[in-house]
């Protein structure tokens, strides 16, 4: 069948649509969460952390989880209530902290506005304490490399419009 260019552009619009719900990330439930979770999960298990990507022996691609940067994390914790509500009502650095805390236009908790606006200065209110510990990196989630068009195109050959056309197909109903 020979398809107009506007015909043409319902039929990629259609297949972008399907095709991109399924690799959209950030959805567990997907085709990309699911190859996601368990690349992750081998991470976990045993420290694979990329899978080379073949089709027909040729290496089309590679997912490779991404990890966080380790940091150093400073929290200020309340240790006497009485000590802190007195430095705060009764000291010019509290009230200016109270007179913050209340004008923002933000929800912020007070002890979040705490950390921002004077433990940076270097202040610590009485009563409080600044801890401080390590954040180990993390996985934040993988990364997809390669899948070029042309490369995936040679490594189908003859199978691609069926791959295609198995991949844009939906279950009665959709």
């Amino acid at each position: 069948m020979e398809l107009t260019d506007i015909q043409k552009l319902a039929v990629f619009q259609a297949a972008m649509k399907v095709i991109g719900a399924e690799v959209k990330t950030g959805d567990p439930s997907n085709l990309r969460g699911r190859v996601d979770n368990e690349l992750v999960s081998e991470f976990g298990e045993n420290g694979t952390d990329r899978r080379r990507i073949t089709i027909g022996g040729k290496n089309v691609g590679t997912l490779t989880v991404t990890m966080t940067e380790p940091k150093e994390v400073r929290e200020v914790g309340i240790e006497n209530y009485k000590e802190f509500i007195k430095w705060l009502t009764e000291t010019e650095d509290g009230t200016d902290l109270l007179w913050t805390f209340v004008c923002s236009r933000e929800v912020t908790p007070l002890l979040r506005c705490i950390e921002d606006v004077l433990v940076v200065d270097g202040i610590v209110p009485d009563g409080c304490v600044v801890r401080t510990h390590n954040e180990p990196a993390r996985v934040k989630g993988t990364v997809l490399r390669g899948c070029k068009p042309r490369d995936i195109a040679d490594a189908l050959g003859d199978s691609l419009p069926d791959v295609i056309a198995s991949a844009i197909a939906l279950p009665e109903g959709k």
